[in-house]
């Protein structure tokens, strides 16, 4: 059974992996010490704003990924949602 939780530092090779997964899975550039490099700095880019980051894990690896950050008192902005092409379509 899947569990979502609150990322902590030793999700952040699984969310990597993840993510760097659905990147090529869709032949995107995965940049992780460029252009994603919020992914290296989560607690940071997402948590240390008043948002949130979670992950979905099975088993103690990481399926699943999304984030909130707050963007004005009244919107927020829904970061990084990426789901393991294995675990699609299960409802």
């Amino acid at each position: 059974m899947a569990n979502i939780v609150s990322f902590e530092e030793h999700n952040a090779f699984g969310v990597q992996a993840l993510i760097g997964t659905v990147f090529a899975e869709y032949q995107l550039t995965f940049e992780p010490k460029d252009y994603d490099s919020d992914l290296s700095r989560i607690p940071a880019a997402c948590q240390g704003s008043g948002g949130a980051f979670w992950v979905i894990e099975e088993h103690g690896h990481v399926v699943g990924t999304t984030g909130v950050v707050p963007l004005s008192s009244g919107e927020a902005e829904i970061r990084r949602v990426y789901i393991h092409p294995a675990w699609r379509g299960r409802g």
